[in-house]
């Protein structure tokens, strides 16, 4: 598949993967996220969080792209680049994929 067809199952929550890729990672997009109340929040520094509520705003999460690697639980963000986009391995990811084969 090309990277314009992966697309539409992005964005209805569906997994994807490059077939050229290590079998443990897997792209997704994050679901849509208000966050008024940062005060819990693990991933932001304290620093952050005080300048945040000092002002009283929260986060929204929108349109981020997560890699994710089986073996190392690690995900970060996803920037797609020109040989990603250009690509024809794309492949969409079933419920069922066995990232440990």
């Amino acid at each position: 598949m090309t990277f314009s067809e992966i697309l539409p199952f992005l964005n209805e929550g569906f997994a994807v993967r490059r077939a050229e890729y290590d079998r443990a990672l897997i792209i997704f997009k994050q679901v849509p996220a208000s966050i008024d109340d940062v005060s819990h929040m693990r991933s932001i520094p304290n620093q952050v969080k005080n300048m945040l509520m000092g002002w009283g705003v929260g986060i929204d999460y929108e349109n981020q792209y997560i890699i994710y690697d089986f073996i190392t639980g690690i995900a970060t963000y996803c920037v797609f680049d020109g040989e990603d986009i250009n690509a024809r391995d794309w492949e969409v990811v079933k419920e069922t994929y066995n990232p440990y084969e």
